[in-house]
């Protein structure tokens, strides 16, 4: 029934199964997921959602790297880790501007309030009027592009050659004693 599973990160573990198998099984779901995600953010800009997702299946994939870290073998680990920091790096950097930007174009917030008519008339506050407001929008848009332009780059990096590689070198090097041990 794993088919009709709705969540892609849920994998189950099987009593008596080693845990060397649900390692693989988790870590090729995860970095599959991942690849996907990325290749998602690099192509289609649809105000933050993808890249959201992309932030939130990094995280998942590094909390399992951890997990099982002692099954790992070390160098593949580390290089592969490496790179997925540098992915919710770019990702991290869109995403807290695509919020900015939503936050801004929705009626000049600043701290949870609105901009006061005084303060605005006293050049202290960006006005909604556009002068200050609009000039920031268009500074974070400006970081915005060039945020989604690391993420773009982060998938020409991660070549399907060479993220299959990696993935592969990792999975393959699963082993140690206590990968064979078994879920109980």
């Amino acid at each position: 029934m794993a088919s009709q599973r709705k969540d892609p990160w849920l994998v189950a573990a099987r009593k008596g199964e080693q845990v060397g198998e649900v390692a693989a099984r988790t870590l090729a779901a995860r970095l599959a997921m991942v690849r996907c995600l990325l290749m998602e953010a690099a192509v289609v800009d649809d105000g933050g959602e993808t890249i959201h997702k992309l932030r939130v299946g990094v995280r998942r994939c590094e909390a399992a790297i951890v997990a099982f870290k002692t099954l790992l073998p070390r160098q593949e680990r580390r290089q592969l880790a490496k790179r997925l920091e540098a992915m919710r790096r770019a990702a991290g950097k869109a995403r807290d501007l695509d919020v900015l930007v939503a936050r801004l174009r929705a009626g000049g917030h600043q701290g949870g309030k609105r901009s006061s008519p005084a303060a605005a008339k006293a050049g202290k506050e960006p006005t909604a009027d556009g002068g200050g407001l609009a000039r920031a929008i268009d500074l974070l848009l400006r970081g915005r592009r060039a945020a989604r332009k690391l993420i773009r780059a982060e998938w020409r990096e991660s070549s399907r050659k060479e993220w299959r590689r990696r993935s592969t070198r990792l999975l393959d090097g699963i082993g140690g004693r206590k990968a064979r041990d078994l879920f109980d």
